[in-house]
């Protein structure tokens, strides 16, 4: 089943080495829920795909990759 995920290579390249708290906070998100969608336990949803869109100057694609993943 096909699964939204973020693109970490370049969300790696944003968060620049901020804290996990600090990116979040950057964002609008609850650390916690930054943390789940990092490490693939949840998928983006409306909330965070708005926060990175609002937030950089860069297109959905740039983030956002469709994994195969099962």
């Amino acid at each position: 089943m096909n699964k939204l995920v973020l693109n970490k290579e370049n969300v790696e390249k944003i968060q620049a080495g901020r804290s996990l708290r600090d990116f979040a906070a950057d964002l609008g998100l609850d650390a916690s829920t930054m943390s789940r969608v990092l490490n693939g336990l949840a998928e983006p949803g409306p909330r965070v795909i708005t926060a990175f869109i609002v937030t950089y100057p860069y297109k959905f694609e740039h983030f956002f990759v469709v994994s195969d993943a099962a």
